[in-house]
Order: structure tokens, then sequence, then C-alpha cells
């Protein structure tokens, strides 16, 4: 376990064996939607639940709560994920209006979920899919390839493995600020006392973040890769179906690179929890599922950009 951790250590440190991209080039904006990208540079984390994570989700929940809603995370594994471009917020509800002008997202105890600025929301899996493609189909169609080297920008959703990574940014604490889970307000729209005052039999942290429900997307501060919202706000939906205990899987084949599970489950994953959950669903480990075309008020998205020598 010990050689494991070094592995871990050096590999975060180690991000990628290319050369980097310099600072006016990690970031793009894509011109039809306004969705901002940054550039992840590729490399190795530990993904999944870490002894110490699960000894403070054990202080927080009750045994059957965590045998049925956090085991999933385990064990610790070695994943390895190629760089890629991440949106930096969750898609928000004039972006996804682009596509689809009369699209409202709905109120919640007389609180609008539909600011233009605020993630879009109570769309599904299936949505979210068909607007990446949808995207893709026009970024490609207008778009020369003398603007990306000769090959063609594919959008889609991130991989379970490429979101926590992501997540995490180089960190391996439960949340990418550190371990406490009472510091959540200070870096998360997450289920607080701005909740409880319009809900009062929910549960929530003693703390406040000043708002009751989801709130434009980049008022929390950024993780050090420079993404906004990963924790908190809404949850996101991510490309892989879901299988309880993949991880068990895995865990033979170290390291595994860019894993995607597209077979096996009938669910997709849905990660980073959000202001209609408490805490110990706002982890970078923390995994959930969705029906695919099942909606919610608390479920929305952000895109990756991949380049394609061949697209199809």
């Amino acid at each position: 376990m010990q050689r494991f951790g070094e592995i871990l250590l050096f590999c975060t440190i180690i991000m990628s064996v290319s050369l980097p991209l310099q600072a006016d080039q990690r970031e793009w904006t894509e011109p039809f939607t306004g969705i901002q990208f940054v550039w992840i540079e590729g490399g190795c984390f530990g993904m999944g639940q870490s002894e110490s994570e699960k000894r403070q989700i054990h202080e927080e929940v009750n045994v059957y709560v965590y045998q049925t809603q956090f085991e999933n995370e385990l064990p610790l594994h070695k994943v390895c994920v190629d760089g890629f471009w991440m949106g930096k917020y969750e898609v928000t509800n004039a972006q996804y209006r682009r596509w689809q002008p009369d699209y409202r997202s709905i109120d919640f105890k007389e609180h609008t979920l539909d600011g233009d600025d605020q993630p879009v929301v109570y769309i599904s899996w299936n949505d979210t899919r068909a607007f990446a493609e949808w995207l893709t189909a026009q970024y490609r169609k207008k778009q020369p390839l003398s603007h990306h080297n000769g090959k063609r920008p594919k959008f889609r959703l991130p991989t379970e493995a490429e979101w926590e990574y992501a997540c995490r940014a180089g960190t391996t604490t439960a949340r990418f600020w550190g371990d406490d889970v009472n510091s959540a307000c200070n870096y998360a729209n997450v289920a607080d006392q701005a909740l409880l005052e319009i809900w009062p039999e929910r549960q929530t942290l003693p703390c406040h973040d000043g708002y009751a429900v989801t709130t434009v997307v980049g008022r929390f501060p950024p993780n050090a890769f420079g993404l906004f919202d990963m924790l908190g706000n809404v949850w996101e939906f991510c490309e892989d179906l879901y299988v309880r205990d993949i991880y068990r899987k895995r865990v033979a084949e170290s390291p595994v690179n860019n894993p995607l599970l597209k077979t096996g489950g009938t669910s997709p994953v849905r990660r980073g929890g959000g202001w209609f959950r408490n805490a110990s669903n706002v982890r970078c480990g923390s995994r959930g599922y969705e029906l695919s075309a099942c909606v919610n008020l608390h479920v929305g998205f952000r895109l990756v950009r991949i380049d394609q020598d061949n697209p199809s």
C-alpha cells in the first residue's frame, strides 16, 4: 500500500510527458454557445475512496447508509487519463437554449432554476448527449479544420474517470479544498441553512452559503485546475453507465487507462453532489446514478472536448 501511495504521488506531480501548453492556450471558448473550456493535462491518480475518507464518511452516516450509498467507491485504484478540454462551468440555461430556444428549467418552492446563468436542470442523460451531438455537428459544419491543426473536435460528456480526475485537481483529500465537511459553504452550493429556510424538513449543514437552490455558475472558488462548481450546485452526468462494483473488477488491471463503461449497466453515472443533497455526497469520489430518460431538478452537466484524427 505504501508503494501504491508513492506511485500516486509521483503521478500527481508528473502529469504528462508532453510539452505543456502556454497560459494563453489553456482556455478556449466555443463560438456558437459561449461554453468555455479549460485544458486538463493527462495523468494518473487514485480513483475512489481512501481509508481516511472511509473513516470520515462513517462519522457522518450510519452503517446502512454507508453500505448502500458509499461502498461503491471502493477500492482505491490507479487510473490514468489522456489530456482533454473540460467545461469551465456547468452548462447554463442560456447555452442550452441555443439548441432548444423554448426550453425552461422549472422552479422549486417559488425559487427559479431558470436564470440564464444558472445551470440547466430538469433534463435527462439522453438530452445532454443529444445536445453534445448537436454541438459537434454545428461546430464541424461551420469551422474549418485549420482551426484545430487538421483535427475535428467532438463534444461529449466526461467519462467518470475524467470527471473525478478533474475534480480532484491533483489533491488526494475528500474534497478539492480538503477534508473538512463544515467548510463546504465556503466552496460550494450545498444543502445548507439557506435551503432549510424554504424546506424546513430537509437535513442540511449548519453553515449558510447564501443560496437556497441553484445559483449562477462560478460564484464559488474554482479548484486548482480552474474549474468551477465541480462540487455542489448540481450533480453532473457522466458518459459511463453505472455498475456498482466496477472498481473491484478493475483493481487487478492497474493501472487502468481511460476507462469508459458502455455496457453492463442500465443507468448513467452522476457526480459531484449539489444544492439538494447533504455534504456526504459533495465529494470528488462520490458516485450516483440516474435513469437515462429521467429528469430531475438537481442534475445538470458539463461537456468535454476531444480532438479526433479520423472522426466518424
